[in-house]
């Protein structure tokens, strides 16, 4: 697989980051997860380890960049932050987000292995998966936007009661990297590369015709309610009673009597219990 120029290669690495995101709701472009991925591992091929990590940072760069921007809009709407220091902020985060998927470029140049894509493709695929895990971890974790989140419209979705999402990234990663390996491997790696990648298919679809978990008991009644307070009106002292009556009202209005569970949303009370009356 030719090496492009490194001005052609960091452009791809960052268009293909910013695309990654549109695998995930509410596009659902699940097999754009597939595809960025695989143009990633195809620019690393031939590279040095410093040259993988700055791939993996632009890639990251353009990951996260879309990804969280919705941090932003926390910081300055409903954090105060002007707009300076929510920009600023929301630039450190990106750039230390980057930093999982450069590291894992980083490791796998480093450490792959002369002439075995197959195996090599494998080590990427897991690398990545522990990059994710270490981010889910360090620091209180952020495990937002994790690749196999992309599959939950996608065929590997229905994988999720066996694998899990750190499973199921695993895998789409490793299709991605195998189907890179299928174009610079021998007969016998394209083989195995192909083999692979059509097991996993069929896995997937075996899997959506499975049932993980029976009903027990009679269904229960659930109705849910949605005040749709504005954000920045949510957290004010002043709207905390107004905002406790209209839940209330809305939850006690008629055709409630054979309800067997009424939800509420995370942040309906903005307060702790112990200041709310009974």
């Amino acid at each position: 697989m030719p090496v492009f120029p490194r001005w052609i290669a960091a452009t791809l690495a960052v268009c293909s980051g910013l695309l990654l995101p549109l695998a995930f709701a509410p596009t659902h472009w699940w097999i754009l997860a597939i595809v960025t991925l695989a143009l990633l591992y195809a620019l690393l091929q031939g590279v040095t380890t410093r040259q993988a990590v700055w791939l993996g940072a632009l890639f990251g760069l353009g990951y996260f960049g879309i990804g969280v921007h919705w941090v932003y809009f926390s910081l300055h709407l409903f954090g105060a932050a002007i707009v300076p220091l929510a920009a600023l902020l929301t630039l450190v985060f990106v750039l230390v987000m980057a930093v999982f998927p450069a590291l894992c470029c980083g490791v796998w140049a480093r450490w792959r292995l002369p002439a075995s894509p197959v195996l090599n493709a494998v080590f990427f695929a897991a690398l990545w998966t522990m990059s994710e895990l270490l981010r889910g971890k360090v620091m209180d974790g952020f495990p937002w936007i994790l690749v196999g989140y992309s599959q939950t419209s996608g065929p590997m979705g229905d994988l999720a009661p066996i694998m899990g999402v750190y499973g199921i990234g695993f895998l789409v990663v490793l299709v991605a990297t195998l189907l890179v390996a299928m174009m610079i491997g021998n007969w016998r790696q394209r083989a195995i590369s192909a083999t692979t990648v059509v097991v996993v298919a069929m896995a997937s679809a075996l899997s959506a015709h499975l049932s993980f978990s029976s009903p027990v008991g009679e269904p229960l009644a659930v109705r849910m309610v949605q005040a749709n307070i504005a954000q920045e009106m949510k957290f004010s002292p002043e709207r905390l009673r107004t905002a406790i009556t209209q839940y209330t009202s809305m939850t006690q209005q008629p055709g409630l009597e054979n309800i067997n569970l009424v939800v509420w949303p995370e942040t309906a009370i903005p307060t702790y219990f112990d200041r709310v009356e009974s």
